[in-house]
């Protein structure tokens, strides 16, 4: 049995990050994740805290650890993309977002100045807040693409995967990769009981879409309870059979096999990755933990006091970000994104003129519809096809589509 309490907390006798060694900042940033997204929670009164304190672990692993990404540049083109499919645990992504320092944009131009503040963590779904309820693309700088109806995320994170394709099989040349980036995904067991992620699933694994990262947060936990009631296939099997690499993590607090996790995915070429993640939903909460309470709901105060206890969480207010921990990620992450591609090669990837030229006159004229648009696009536009040779041909062939904006 899994435990729900924290075998390996930073001590409450340290009070800040000061001659702390590497897994104790470690482990401060994990607890500073799960702090800041139970305490957004509770502030709005509103909002699921459990998938957060139970995914910080992985977050901090893969955002500090290994992600390709440039906090001083958000749109730098090659990065790596993570996307949240489980769009209701928002305040994971957010209170990362805070913490890895990623500058704010506006009209596609990079700002000096946060995309988020610690007083926008304090707004959590609040009307006009940069913290929305669930995530949405342009409106806070580091979402890549709204997320909330569950497997949404799952399905957009397959046309990233072969997007990069796309663009590696056009701008690369042999010892100058601009395009090497991989697609994160962190998703649930709700997004794997929608039609539309085991749609775009079985599309990865027909394309072999080496690229593509799914980790999968194996709680057992829904909205109404164990999902006993409504759901017990075996996913990783189905994954399987979708032609997916398959690894498991059986506690995701043990940073070291969640790295390891992520290197035997990232090794793997020839198809996707699905690596199931066991987690408990609300660690740490002294009642709550492992149940259906801590998914959709605030943990209420009670319950906040004893999982920062069991955290050997030293601060009593809410919000507190310990000394040190702005720091630590800016060595991680910060460091490792400055050492990219410089910003000067920007400039060499674009779309070529005919070829943009030629799709837009594929749309001109005002009176088409999206739908059909779209179909002239595919027809008449961009070979995707000699990039990826199995992709479906569905719109490009000659059968009737519906003239509307819809499917």
């Amino acid at each position: 049995m899994r435990s729900l309490c924290n075998p390996s907390a930073f001590g409450a006798e340290t009070g800040g990050a000061a001659g702390a060694s590497v897994s104790d900042i470690a482990q401060l940033s994990i607890n500073t994740i799960r702090t800041l997204s139970m305490d957004g929670v509770e502030k709005a009164d509103s909002g699921h805290p459990g998938t957060a304190m139970a995914l910080a672990p992985v977050m901090y692993a893969l955002w500090q650890n290994d992600l390709k990404y440039d906090p001083a540049d958000p749109l730098w083109p090659a990065r790596d993309r993570f996307v949240l499919s489980v769009g209701h645990a928002s305040m994971l992504l957010y209170s990362t977002i805070y913490l890895t320092g990623i500058r704010d944009v506006a009209k596609d131009k990079v700002l000096d100045t946060p995309s988020l503040t610690l007083e926008d963590l304090k707004q959590f779904r609040q009307l006009n807040s940069k913290t929305p309820g669930h995530p949405e693309f342009r409106h806070t700088a580091g979402i890549e693409t709204t997320t909330g109806p569950l497997g949404q995320g799952c399905g957009n994170s397959v046309g990233m995967a072969m997007a990069e394709k796309y663009l590696a099989a056009h701008y690369n040349r042999p010892g100058f990769d601009l395009f090497d980036y991989h697609t994160y995904v962190f998703c649930g067991d709700g997004d794997m009981m929608e039609g539309v992620s085991s749609e775009a699933a079985s599309m990865a694994g027909h394309l072999g879409l080496g690229n593509l990262i799914w980790l999968y947060d194996s709680n057992q936990i829904s909205i109404e309870g164990s999902t006993d009631l409504a759901f017990t296939e075996n996913v990783a099997e189905r994954f399987r059979a979708y032609k997916w690499h398959v690894v498991t993590v059986n506690d995701v607090n043990d940073l070291a096999a969640v790295g390891k996790a992520l290197e035997e995915a990232r090794s793997v070429k020839d198809r996707p990755s699905l690596i199931v993640m066991h987690t408990v939903i609300g660690f740490g909460a002294p009642k709550k933990a492992g149940t259906a309470s801590a998914h959709g709901e605030p943990l209420g105060e009670e319950e906040i006091a004893g999982a920062k206890k069991a955290y050997h969480w030293p601060w009593t207010d809410a919000f507190h970000v310990p000394e040190g921990v702005l720091e630590h990620f800016q060595e991680g992450l910060g460091k490792r994104g400055a050492k990219r591609v410089p910003t000067g090669m920007h400039c060499l990837i674009v779309i070529p003129v005919n070829i943009r030229r030629k799709l837009l006159n594929c749309v001109r004229s005002s009176s088409v519809v999206c739908r059909k648009a779209g179909t002239r696009i595919f027809r008449n536009g961009m070979p995707i096809r000699k990039v990826l040779p199995r992709v479906p041909a569905r719109a490009r062939s000659s059968m009737p589509l519906p003239r509307t904006c819809h499917g």
